[in-house]
């Protein structure tokens, strides 16, 4: 079987300098956030990671909440309610080694981030921050921080003026249902070709659960034990995919000039940006350019609704195994369904 060549946005991925997993107790975080703020402006937390060993640790550095690479790295609520991620949701590239940082023995790193990027602030209210992320391994141990509070005064949501500077600034050229924005006529050409066989992906994977009311083994991989509401939520939501292909505008945007597969923001639909290793992925096949598709549309509020929990296949199918009830909520677990490679019944 072929394995896939991503990697977890949200992994803790400390490694020895050795390369062996390290331990995430090596590493300690720590958030300190203002008492009060106002969201008309940046809404700044201190991010500090420090290494509590003795040897040196490689953390991967899409952990890390630099500015303008947002990830979904905090929990936030508001007044005990918590809140959706609207940043960006980025499909990485396998690692290498510049995308590490050396953080030597008893050595921190800080970083200043807006959580403008990551939660919508349009009500006031006491909001609770914690950065918060996963292992890529089975065991679901995660590195995180104590919750910190701060009282935030409401402003206008940003994701709506965003939104509508997206639409304002589109090149329009359409391809049946794609719009492209700064796209050459070789990449129109390969994401029509994408685009065509996302279309004859999703199809045959609504299909496939519409008549197959139990766990076959194509469903058992990639979500695990057959449950029958599960199947039901499933089949939703690979149908709101299918109907977004079908019935919907989709903007490709080619201006990102990131190491990423793609990104979208899942509160901006339907806009998919493209980056550079989203064009040398084939058409088809695993990790194509088709599952790439239909992972990102996963993604949006509505239709998917899905998180990237984790990435590859060996961990898609761990997932299924281990936590069926998460699975249903990886956005690859729904691109390896639909590509079906190698091809399960």
């Amino acid at each position: 079987m072929q394995f896939s060549n991503k990697v977890l946005v949200l992994s803790v991925l400390a490694v020895a300098s050795h390369g062996v997993w390290a331990q995430s107790s090596a590493l300690e975080v720590d958030v300190s956030v203002p008492t009060t703020a106002s969201a008309s402006k940046a809404v700044l937390a201190r991010v500090t990671l420090r290494n509590t060993s003795a040897q040196p640790v490689k953390v991967l550095k899409s952990l890390l909440p630099v500015a303008g690479q947002s990830s979904m790295l905090f929990d936030i609520s508001r007044d005990g309610q918590p809140l959706p991620y609207v940043g960006a949701v980025r499909l990485r590239r396998a690692p290498v080694a510049s995308d590490y940082l050396t953080l030597a023995a008893g050595k921190s790193v800080s970083y200043s981030v807006d959580l403008r990027e990551h939660v919508d602030f349009s009500a006031s209210g006491h909001y609770t921050v914690r950065y918060r992320v996963e292992s890529p391994d089975g065991d679901m141990s995660v590195l995180t921080s104590l919750p910190r509070t701060v009282w935030i005064s409401a402003a206008p949501t940003v994701r709506s003026i965003e939104a509508a500077s997206a639409v304002s600034q589109m090149t329009r050229s359409f391809g049946g249902n794609v719009t492209f924005d700064g796209c050459s006529a070789q990449q129109r050409e390969d994401i029509n070709a994408a685009f065509a066989q996302a279309r004859s992906y999703i199809r045959n994977a609504v299909a496939h659960l519409e008549n197959n009311n139990w766990g076959t083994v194509r469903y058992t991989t990639w979500f695990g034990t057959y449950d029958q509401a599960r199947h039901d939520e499933l089949l939703g939501k690979m149908r709101n995919i299918r109907d977004t292909f079908e019935n919907e505008t989709i903007t490709a945007d080619c201006g990102c000039n990131t190491s990423d597969y793609a990104w979208v923001k899942p509160g901006i639909k339907y806009r998919v940006h493209l980056c550079k290793s989203f064009w040398p992925a084939p058409v088809a096949g695993t990790d194509s350019k088709a599952g790439t598709l239909i992972h990102e549309t996963s993604h949006f509020h509505g239709v998917g609704n899905t998180s990237d929990i984790r990435y590859r296949q060996d961990r898609a199918q761990l997932l299924a195994q281990r936590f069926p009830e998460r699975a249903i909520h990886n956005a690859d677990s729904y691109e390896y369904f639909s590509e079906n490679n190698p091809k399960l019944d």
